[in-house]
């Protein structure tokens, strides 16, 4: 069997993914069946799962996962994608030889890979939707078990878009808005102005009045988090949103009316790694 597979994945790596002609047969009947199961999924009884940037999932593949109609299973993991977000997918078992298809919204097959003990699929996405991954074997109904899939993400900014109300930090993965309420019906919006791609500050009532500085770093390598930091120069009730744009995990900070802005120092806003 490792022998075949072998020939399977030297046959499957060959191939650019955009040569579907030219694929073996048994290789390009999976990829189609694939991107059927997917196209039909509203209507049949294929559980569709989420998998975010930065996560990884520990499956299994069982008889009664969802069926290839070619007596083979997958399983469906789903994600929003942005068009020029740059995503790879790692696939390992040591149950089954795995295999990687990579689907679009559409969804048609966008790239796809097979190996011996793991296997790897990395490509710039080009449209903005739910992207699908599925997982599944090269050898067919008999290889079976326990598998990981991790999905690494990087490059797109397009969910954040800089106006005079939002702050695009941190490459334009994070996005900054604030609002401030001085009692009296004096509240609003608050306007904003980028320092540096990591730096921002809040006004109020005059461009020419700074209220708040607010940055977001990568501390990834110290700990494992992104980190936001802010300090203030205002006694009004100020509420900062902080929103990671890869899978729309927020953090909010509240100053109180009345009250000193207190340093944000917060090493710990977001376990969204890599």
């Amino acid at each position: 069997m490792r022998k075949l597979t072998l020939v399977v994945f030297l046959l499957v790596t060959a191939y650019p993914f955009g040569l579907r002609a030219q694929l073996p047969a048994a290789i390009e009947e999976k990829v189609q069946s694939l991107r059927a199961t997917i196209a039909k999924r509203e209507a049949s009884t294929c559980v569709t799962q989420s998998i975010s940037c930065g996560q990884t999932i520990h499956g299994s593949l069982d008889p009664g996962d969802c069926s290839l109609g070619s007596g083979s299973v997958a399983d469906l993991f789903a994600f929003n994608g942005t068009s020029g977000e740059s995503v790879t997918g790692t696939l390992s078992s040591s149950a089954f030889d795995p295999f990687l298809d990579l689907l679009d919204p559409t969804p048609n097959n966008a790239a796809f890979n097979g190996g011996v003990g793991s296997t790897q699929v990395s490509f710039t996405l080009d449209q903005t939707g739910v992207w699908t991954w599925g997982v599944t074997n090269l050898d067919g109904l008999f290889e079976l078990g326990n598998y990981t899939l991790t999905l690494q993400c990087s490059g797109a900014t397009a969910n954040c878009i800089p106006n005079d109300t939002t702050l695009c930090l941190n490459n334009g993965r994070f996005k900054v808005s604030g609002t401030y309420d001085a009692g009296h019906g004096n509240a609003g919006t608050a306007h904003v102005v980028d320092l540096t791609s990591d730096t921002g500050y809040l006004w109020f009532f005059a461009d020419s009045n700074v209220e708040a500085v607010v940055k977001v770093l990568n501390g990834c390598g110290l700990g494992g988090h992104y980190w936001v930091f802010a300090g203030g120069l205002t006694n009004v009730h100020t509420v900062i949103t902080v929103t990671d744009t890869k899978n729309g995990t927020m953090r909010t900070y509240m100053n109180p009316q009345g009250k000193a802005f207190q340093p944000i120092q917060d090493t710990g806003a977001f376990a969204t790694c890599p």
